[in-house]
């Protein structure tokens, strides 16, 4: 289920490449957030990151709306096509970068 903020679908859950993307960050710097505490996030297994769209609305200061939000969504959804096309397409830049150096 996808809740509305401003006329714009925002998922229920995050994965990092959504939040880095939202942020127009490196996920990087996600990261170091949730490791230090920052931005809340659920660990799944040994790599599986995800972050609730209470924590992030919490996160960037929204914290009032982040409850009403949170109430309304009801079920978990899958990641966004369109942050996984920007994680893609930073993941294919590096990996060439990579190639190029050896």
């Amino acid at each position: 289920m996808m809740v509305s903020e401003n006329d714009v679908a925002l998922p229920a859950v995050w994965t990092v490449a959504m939040v880095a993307a939202r942020w127009q960050c490196g996920s990087t710097f996600v990261y170091s957030e949730i490791s230090n505490g920052g931005l809340k996030a659920k660990r799944y297994g040994a790599k599986l990151l995800r972050i609730s769209l209470e924590a992030l609305l919490a996160y960037e200061g929204n914290a009032e709306d982040a409850a009403t939000i949170a109430a309304q969504v009801t079920a978990p959804i899958a990641e966004g096509p369109a942050a996984m096309k920007t994680a893609d397409m930073h993941s294919t830049a590096r990996l060439a970068r990579n190639r190029q150096r050896k």
